[in-house]
């Protein structure tokens, strides 16, 4: 199929294959230079698959449900903020659903989130192998929504373990028997 020429519409919009495999032949001459090319592909089970380079600042609606490809951990994109208040709307959307522990970078998947009224400071933090930055003010956050993030009534419940933690910044937690969650 092809070719796909710069500033030009393909001359099919969608290319569609049976095959586990496609190669893509890139040509371009000595005189231009720049970032190259995106592309960006989906299955027929998931036809709402985003690119790792998408942001929080790319929808506008309330609740946004997208499914982030696997690898997204290493792209090169910012995350501002933590799950507990939340991401920077600036921030690179499956880095941060990755940092959010809502899907694994390893088999990515299906990233439910809304968009609320931004905070004034994001804080910093280390989670599933991602640091995220201290940031300022933004119009929206991101707040993800786990599939099992409901609260489950506990009609009874006791624990006598604890556990002290230094984490990635140097600070003291500690996981008394107070802080246990089923």
């Amino acid at each position: 199929a092809g070719p796909y020429c710069r500033g030009a519409g393909p001359t099919a919009p969608l290319l569609v294959t049976n095959a586990s495999a496609v190669t893509v032949l890139f040509n371009s001459s000595s005189h231009r230079s720049g970032r190259g090319i995106l592309l960006s592909y989906a299955t027929s089970e998931h036809p709402d698959l985003v690119s790792c380079l998408v942001k929080g600042t790319h929808y506008t609606q309330e609740h946004v449900s997208v499914y982030c490809p696997a690898g997204c951990k290493d792209i090169p994109g910012d995350i501002w903020g933590n799950v507990r208040q939340g991401y920077r709307d600036t921030s690179a959307l499956c880095k941060a659903a990755v940092h959010a522990g809502v899907i694994a970078d390893e088999l990515g998947g299906q990233v439910a989130l809304s968009r609320h009224k931004g905070v004034t400071l994001y804080e910093a933090a280390v989670a599933n192998g991602l640091r995220s930055k201290r940031g300022s003010l933004s119009e929206k956050r991101l707040v993800f929504h786990k599939a099992c993030g409901d609260v489950l009534d506990v009609a009874a419940f006791s624990a006598s373990s604890s556990w002290l933690e230094v984490d990635a910044l140097g600070q003291h937690q500690d996981w008394g028997a107070t802080r246990a969650a089923l």
